[in-house]
């Protein structure tokens, strides 16, 4: 009885291990590896099949139930005399070298710490039976997700904005098979329908108002923090007071440096001992915003008083009058 069976040899240093086919009757043993390498820890040996803790697992998987189905089938058809040790890794090796030829599959070995904070998403394979090009076409992905079009071979990397594209396409130009030509086109629209992110409309900035402090009779200091500009660059930013509630830039402001996060604001010009409103600002090409509306009292102006007539005025003693206003102090 023949016994066929996958194995994982020796691992490299950097823990990939290969993949072999092991072919076992009575004293015939045969082994061949099929071009695959695979961390260790994602090797199910019982199952005979590469764990979903590889990010490649569907692929491998299938090749590797592709390849024992045929050596299978060719234990069961090919003449006695066909199945020496030699005639069978000629036979394992041409239908490696032949599957490698025809679907241009590589395996791309990728630090998994890469996906951990991506979330995967699967895509149906529409294009099965095609020619093998659906397999070994496309990886994508995003700050937030990975595109897994099963394999990919050849692999050349393009930046458009914020998506990274990976994609193979050595097999066609190589091949010069102009029929893909339509696959190809849909397999791309399909892609950057679904995988490029969206950009988010720009919005108004949003910040927060700096508690007034150092506070005089004419001067006071304050500033905001702005923490996100709204996706598009900011034009302006400072304070804007008055002495009514939300007050805006049409009236009273400073013109601060711009950029995001903490600036200071100095106001000056102002009325002594009196009550001002102040809030934040930042302008960008959607609009301004505000933070939130702050109120501080300027100090008054220095003690003026009104000295009046003494009384109870006698021999020894007398009463001093007079009439202080403190203004505000």
């Amino acid at each position: 009885m023949v016994n066929t069976k996958f194995y994982l040899d020796k691992a490299d240093k950097n823990r990939n291990a290969p993949i072999h086919l092991v072919i076992r009757q009575k004293d015939l043993q045969v082994k061949v590896a099929v071009g695959v390498k695979i961390k260790c820890k994602d090797w199910d040996n019982k199952n005979q099949m590469v764990k979903e803790s590889s990010i490649n697992h569907q692929a491998i998987n299938k090749y590797l139930t592709f390849l024992k189905s045929e050596v299978d089938k060719h234990l069961e058809t090919a003449p006695h005399n066909q199945l020496t040790d030699i005639k069978l890794k000629e036979k394992i090796s041409t239908l490696v070298k032949t599957r490698k030829s025809n679907t241009e599959i590589k395996i791309v070995h990728d630090d998994n710490k890469f996906y951990e904070d991506k979330t995967p998403v699967t895509f149906v394979d529409l294009f099965a039976g095609a020619g093998g090009f659906s397999e070994g076409f496309l990886q994508a992905y995003t700050k937030e997700k990975y595109y897994d079009f099963l394999l990919a071979s050849d692999i050349n990397e393009n930046n458009i904005n914020h998506l990274k594209i990976l994609l193979t396409i050595r097999y066609l130009v190589m091949k010069s098979r102009l029929y893909h030509l339509p696959l190809m086109i849909t397999a791309i629209v399909v892609l950057l329908a679904t995988a490029c992110k969206k950009e988010e409309p720009a919005t108004i900035p949003s910040l927060s108002t700096t508690p007034v402090s150092n506070i005089t009779a004419t001067t006071a200091i304050s500033g905001g923090v702005i923490s996100d500009d709204g996706g598009a660059t900011l034009t302006a930013n400072g304070v804007c007071w008055g002495k009514t509630e939300n007050p805006t830039i049409e009236g009273s402001k400073t013109n601060e440096s711009v950029s995001t996060g903490q600036y200071v604001s100095h106001l000056s010009g102002l009325d002594a001992g009196t009550t001002y409103h102040v809030r934040a600002y930042a302008t960008n090409a959607v609009g301004t915003s505000y933070g939130a509306d702050m109120t501080f009292l300027t100090l008054g102006q220095a003690p003026s008083g009104l000295t009046q007539q003494p009384t109870n005025v006698n021999a020894v003693s007398a009463t001093l009058n007079a009439t202080v206003n403190p203004n505000d102090l």
